[in-house]
């Protein structure tokens, strides 16, 4: 007797039983498919758990920094050393309500912002919109000048503010920084003496936040330094 030993093969499946190794063919696209665009893939959205930036605002600016310590800090300097001051500009302070702690008879802003003046016309302040330098005003036209966090924006000629004052000047900047942007970063003494020209007659910091700011004071007129 012969054997037969091919095997046997597979029994139909009914209907509704597909086999799960066998591979499907791919669709083809009819003819009313052809028109339709691609429907785009919905975009991830990366939950970082944190709130979008707020919109810079000038008040919004001055309400969240009016308490550092190094705005303290100038308001005693100038107080305690000029006394006679009768009149203060501060050079690109248009974010500051600053000069509302003093009670000079004239006080003066100058900045390059058009929009950024806090005060109002009613506060009595002057507002001078500039190109970042004090070339507009006269030797001595104020008693004090003050210029906070400005000079590391690439002020054009800095050591000017000690013409403009009769009496001095004081100077806030960001004191070795190790964080931040690229303006910020790398300023101590020997950089201020670059931009100034000359040593301040006082240099301290105040903190705030975890950072410094070095506060520089320029005693004019042959007064006595520390």
């Amino acid at each position: 007797m012969i054997r037969d030993n091919r095997k046997p093969k597979p029994k139909p499946k009914g209907p509704g039983k597909a086999d799960p190794n066998a591979r499907r063919k791919p669709e083809k696209s009819t003819d009313d498919d052809k028109g339709e665009p691609p429907k785009p893939m919905p975009k991830k959205v990366r939950l970082s758990g944190r709130k979008p930036p707020k919109k810079f605002t000038p008040e919004g600016y001055w309400d969240k920094r009016k308490d550092h310590a190094y705005y303290r800090a100038v308001q005693v300097q100038v107080e305690e050393r000029w006394p006679e001051a009768r009149s203060i500009l501060d050079v690109g302070g248009g974010h500051s309500r600053i000069l509302d702690r003093f009670s000079f008879e004239r006080k003066a802003v100058a900045d390059m912002a058009t929009n950024a003046n806090l005060y109002g016309e009613e506060s009595g302040v002057e507002y001078f919109v500039t190109d970042g330098t004090t070339q507009q005003f006269k030797d001595g036209e104020f008693d004090v000048v003050i210029c906070l966090q400005t000079i590391e924006h690439n002020m054009p000629d800095p050591a000017d503010l000690l013409r403009v004052a009769r009496l001095g000047v004081v100077v806030t900047y960001p004191y070795k920084w190790r964080k931040g942007t690229s303006i910020h970063l790398g300023k101590d003494e020997a950089w201020l003496k670059g931009k100034m020209g000359v040593d301040p007659s006082n240099h301290s910091t105040a903190a705030d936040n975890g950072v410094q700011r070095g506060i520089a004071v320029y005693v004019l007129e042959n007064q006595e330094t520390e």
